[in-house]
């Protein structure tokens, strides 16, 4: 009897064990714990980014008036003191007596022998004039045909410069002067004679003072 009531409690056990287990033929699902997930929306698509707006070209300074400078009253020049040339009186000068050089004539003989070339002798008289400043004297002379010239001139007190020159009849063109400065000038010093064409001509001499005024003489020598 114990052990039909043993089984019998086993057996009960097993009925309530698979009525709690089972209770039917169908199983109830399972509850499904995992929750089903959200399908992923689908992402938007990203807006296109506008372009960006260019940028205005910035406006150019307008360059700042300038303010006028005060205005300096304007300096006073002073006069420059300007530098005055001697007067030159121009013109032609005086012709005067020989004896009036008196007191160059020896210089004029000694300048002569040392400046003309060796056996020339004098052409004509002394030549003297009275000059200003300026003046020129003009004598015409005839001149033999392949010879050999020299004039001197000397100046008194007050001639600072003197200038010997020879010409031609009519046209202005220098043919020969002297080269240096000084009272004193000479044309055609020794060994340089001033030598003539194959044809006897005219000559036109000319005395000149630059500067300073006085009397000057002149000689031709002719070889």
């Amino acid at each position: 009897m114990y052990r039909t009531v043993r089984t019998t409690v086993i057996a009960g056990i097993g009925v309530i064990a698979a009525t709690a287990c089972g209770g039917g033929s169908e199983q109830a699902p399972a509850p499904n714990t995992q929750q089903q997930a959200y399908p992923q929306q689908q992402a938007y698509p990203q807006q296109q980014a506008y372009p960006q707006q260019q940028a205005y070209p910035q406006q150019q300074a307008y360059p700042q008036q300038q303010q006028p400078a005060a205005q300096q009253p304007a300096a006073q020049q002073q006069p420059v003191p300007q530098q005055t040339a001697p007067a030159t009186a121009g013109g032609s000068a005086q012709q005067v007596d020989v004896s009036m050089a008196a007191a160059v004539q020896p210089i004029v003989q000694q300048l002569g022998k040392t400046q003309a070339v060796p056996g020339s002798k004098p052409m004509g008289s002394l030549i003297v004039a009275n000059f200003n400043q300026g003046q020129t004297f003009e004598q015409t002379i005839q001149l033999g045909a392949n010879k050999c010239y020299t004039v001197v001139a000397v100046g008194g007190p007050g001639v600072s410069e003197v200038n010997v020159k020879f010409l031609p009849p009519v046209v202005s063109m220098i043919i020969a002067q002297d080269q240096g400065t000084g009272p004193q000038a000479v044309l055609g010093p020794n060994p340089n004679c001033w030598k003539s064409g194959p044809i006897a001509a005219p000559m036109r001499l000319i005395l000149e003072v630059p500067q300073g005024q006085g009397l000057v003489a002149a000689q031709v020598y002719e070889k």
